[in-house]
């Protein structure tokens, strides 16, 4: 050790060889703390591309799971559509039908009636003649077939006689208002004059 001018051995030369192992102590601990921050950054980056392709997958899974859902929506929306039309179809037939029994058993109805009517006519004459039986069922069954616009015609005509007369409300005499007010008594002499 060297002895300086004021005789202090290597003072300056310890503080510089100190000096120089704080450096070099703070330039280690700075490059592993660039390597543990570099390692926590690929870490990160390698995370979060593994959760972005899971999320990915999953996005996809859940879109063609959508998709599959629709498809199966709109077949059922449609066998719906059809089964209503069907449905609709067969009761405008079953109406339809309703209607022309309907129509059959007045027309039969009416034809009972008209032979019943001619059968007792004939009784009140006496025996009938052979020709004249022929001709009575010919007119009977001629008048038995009524057309659909005569029925309609009649049925609409029993209706309209049917239907409630609307009654109409007679007009009230107006009520007379007593006056409230008092009179003077000049308007009662003008009254008295």
């Amino acid at each position: 050790m060297m002895a300086n001018e004021s005789g202090q051995p290597g003072v300056l030369e310890r503080i510089d060889s100190a000096s120089g192992r704080m450096a070099e102590s703070s330039e280690e601990q700075l490059r592993r703390l660039e390597e543990r921050v570099q390692g926590l950054l690929d870490r990160g980056e390698a995370a979060t591309e593994r959760l972005i392709d899971t999320l990915q997958r999953e996005l996809h899974s859940q879109i063609r799971a959508l998709r599959q859902e629709l498809a199966r929506l709109e077949r059922q929306v449609e066998q719906a559509r059809k089964e209503a039309a069907a449905r609709a179809e067969r009761a405008r037939k079953a109406g339809e039908r309703a209607v022309a029994d309907a129509r059959k058993k007045a027309v039969g109805k009416k034809a009972a009636a008209k032979k019943r009517a001619a059968a007792k006519k004939q009784a009140r004459k006496g025996p009938a003649r052979p020709g004249a039986v022929k001709g009575a069922k010919k007119s009977a069954k001629k008048a038995a077939r009524p057309t659909a616009k005569k029925t309609a015609k009649k049925t609409a005509k029993k209706a309209a006689t049917k239907a409630p007369v609307k009654k109409v409300a007679r007009k009230q005499p107006a009520k007379r208002v007593k006056k409230t007010s008092r009179a003077t008594p000049a308007t009662k002499a003008a009254k008295r004059s």
